[in-house]
């Protein structure tokens, strides 16, 4: 962490270029180090405190081990509190007007609010780990996109519901330890505190390995842009993305690109070409059944309880969930990471195709935490739902398909 928070404080502006080719290498080894850790990782300790707790605690449910770890302060969960603060702030400026010639991002308050929120987070990459795409820190228009949905849902303050989960958590955390026997107690307290911890490093992690480290790649990247385009070799300077890192610190060890220079208009095509492709939703033969004759029954495994109505919001990417999902939709997606999570706010039920993480997974403990009804393991979910309203059961894990609507 601290080797990551020095390099990030390296001015870049006048480095010579085989300083700046130096420290790319160095990020480079930074950032593989960084994903060797996170394959690493494992989190035993959760399982292993629910385990115990199994074995000594007469009756004890998952449910009831589950608000044990309510009113969590993930970096994820205070970067969609930011967001609500943001919107706050916007909807007292605008009386909740969010039109687009509204000037409510202009204003000196909101630009304060925008300026904190951007030092704590900015470095998140508007597409998740792709170092070809802007931060926030470089493009605040995609934060403000976001406050326009939060605005829009018109959403509570979010400290009420952390107080109440907190509360839920220290009753439950109460009613069970004095379930056990006085001697039990102290080991109880103490795998809490190990699965309590091991969480936060779980779920906060993600800012240290996976984003930062790849903001930092993408700074250094586009001061070799600048210095290519004032050479006058490229038009643009964020043309840089399309040479390899290889090319990079040949560049900065005084060695010829000329061959990379000459393919950059074919890079760039073949870029924009990739961009409109659209990948088909089977690699193999597609499921015979269509959406008109599967079951009106799905089955996952239930994550966060509760039930809801309503219509499902199909996407395949975090981005378009941002474009797409409005207040109160079924959130229907492949899989979901901490980069979703200011989508919780407004979604109104949640079903992720994918198994993995289970029931402590990233959704299941941030839908806990907004209390929204989640479900697991629903293959091909995105194409049988997609267009449809469903009645979604979080506690049994089951999905009811209703009828068509129409697309705007």
């Amino acid at each position: 962490m601290s080797h990551l928070v020095r390099l990030e404080d390296i001015s870049l502006t006048g480095i010579p270029d085989d300083e700046l080719g130096r420290l790319l290498q160095e990020i480079i080894e930074l950032c593989g180090y960084a994903w060797d850790v996170h394959h690493r990782l494992t989190y035993p300790e959760v399982e292993a405190f629910y385990n115990w707790c199994r074995i000594n605690i007469a009756g004890v449910t998952n449910e009831e081990l589950h608000e044990l770890f309510l009113g969590q302060d993930f970096l994820s969960l205070r970067q969609a509190r930011g967001f609500w603060k943001l919107a706050h702030i916007a909807s007292s400026l605008t009386e909740g007007c969010v039109e687009e010639d509204s000037d409510w991002a202009t204003q000196p308050q909101f630009l304060a609010e925008l300026s904190q929120f951007v030092s704590k987070h900015g470095l998140y990459l508007t597409t998740y780990c792709d170092i070809g795409r802007p931060s926030w820190e470089e493009d605040p228009s995609a934060i403000v996109a976001i406050v326009k949905r939060y605005m829009a849902a018109n959403l509570p303050d979010p400290s009420l519901r952390i107080e109440q989960q907190i509360l839920k958590r220290q009753e439950r955390c109460q009613v069970l330890s004095a379930a056990l026997p006085i001697d039990k107690r102290p080991e109880f307290d103490r795998l809490y505190l190990s699965a309590f911890s091991s969480l936060h490093l779980r779920e906060d992690h993600v800012e240290w390995i996976e984003q930062r480290p790849l903001a930092l790649l993408r700074r250094v990247c586009k001061a070799f842009g600048i210095r290519l385009h004032a050479l006058g070799l490229i038009e643009d300077p964020l043309d840089c993305a399309y040479f390899t890192l290889t090319e990079l610190y040949q560049f900065a060890c005084g060695i010829s690109i000329a061959q990379a220079l000459r393919e950059l208009p074919a890079r760039k095509s073949s870029y924009e070409s990739d961009l409109k492709f659209k990948p088909p939703r089977f690699i193999r033969e597609a499921p015979r059944s269509s959406p008109d004759d599967v079951s009106k029954l799905l089955k996952g495994m239930g994550i966060s309880r509760g039930t809801v109505s309503g219509r499902v919001c199909s996407v395949r990417s975090v981005g378009e969930a941002f474009e797409k999902l409005s207040w109160g939709d079924i959130l229907v997606c492949p899989e979901i990471g901490p980069d979703w999570t200011p989508l919780f706010s407004i979604a109104g039920g949640l079903v992720i195709e994918s198994f993995a993480g289970g029931m402590l997974s990233h959704a299941a403990l941030v839908a806990r935490e907004y209390r929204i009804p989640a479900i697991l393991g629903i293959k091909s979910a995105c194409s049988l739902l997609d267009g449809r309203y469903v009645d979604l059961d979080g506690t049994t894990g089951l999905v009811e398909i209703g009828r068509r609507f129409e697309s705007m």
